[in-house]
Order: C-alpha cells, then structure tokens, then sequence
C-alpha cells in the first residue's frame, strides 16, 4: 500500500477517534468565528 492508503486505512481504523478530533476542531472553529456560522 502506498502511504496515503495506509494513512486512511488508519483512520478508518479509528474511524471513532477521528471523529472525536474533527468535533472538536468544529468546535473550536465556530467559537472563533463572530457570527458562529
């Protein structure tokens, strides 16, 4: 497998982690942003 296969297979894997992070990154962002949306 090349690396980028191998580096989605890993967050498919941890589909539940990566999901998490991208929460949280959503979160953060929309509490920067003035208007929330």
């Amino acid at each position: 497998m090349s690396n980028w296969m191998h580096r989605l297979h890993d967050i498919f894997q941890n589909q539940d982690l990566h999901h998490k992070l991208m929460e949280l990154s959503a979160q953060e962002i929309f509490s920067h942003m003035p208007l929330g949306l």
